[in-house]
């Protein structure tokens, strides 16, 4: 404290109005008889370089800190992006009608063909076409039924079929060469239809 006061004590001995006729050859005398100023000098130094570079580490460490956080919630938010679209894909592929192959695509029209008395003439080649998603395999049915609603309701069957199998298109004619059959009971015969069906069946490449 007593030193603190005889540095300002010294100070305020220097006259304003005289500081261009210093002598600095005095001043040297002044300073080198109190070797305390440069050591003090010295440490105020010292300890603001100290402060700055702590500082400024510091500032660097938190930006880079929250360059990293940023960075964790970045990928934070497309993991759990991620998630939803992996749990949206599984529910559509649980629910997603099953995939049949060829082969029981039309072992699988034979039966419903059966069940709803619908007489099969002839079955096409299946013929497959391939995109982006999966395979399409396309299978024509020449059928014939003494009975419109038994075909129409083997056509909803096939429609609402637990698999992935649907109608392409279809047509339908009375058969030409229909002659009338003789009945004691009935005075009227259902005339027998002919129709062309095409059925398509779909499978995802990972089905």
């Amino acid at each position: 404290m007593s030193m603190s006061m005889n540095i300002i004590k010294t100070l305020n001995s220097i006259d304003v109005q005289s500081l261009k006729k210093i002598d600095f050859a005095q001043i040297k005398d002044i300073l080198q008889g109190k070797p305390n100023i440069f050591i003090n000098i010295g440490l105020i130094t010292l300890t603001l370089f100290s402060a700055y570079y702590l500082f400024t580490s510091k500032k660097n460490e938190s930006k880079k800190l929250n360059q990293e956080i940023s960075l964790m919630k970045d990928k934070l938010a497309i993991v759990e992006q991620y998630n939803q679209l992996k749990k949206q894909y599984d529910d559509f592929m649980k629910n997603f009608p099953e995939s049949v192959s060829s082969d029981e695509l039309i072992n699988k029209l034979s039966n419903m063909a059966v069940d709803h008395n619908i007489q099969i003439l002839s079955i096409s080649p299946a013929q497959k076409k391939t995109d982006d998603w999966g395979e399409l395999t396309l299978v024509n049915l020449n059928i014939s039924s003494d009975s419109y609603d038994d075909l129409v309701r083997f056509i909803e069957v096939i429609e609402n079929a637990p698999f992935m199998i649907r109608i392409e298109k279809w047509s339908g004619e009375m058969k030409e060469d229909y002659s009338s059959r003789q009945s004691t009971d009935t005075d009227t015969q259902e005339t027998p239809i002919l129709a062309d069906i095409e059925i398509g069946s779909y499978k995802l490449k990972n089905g």
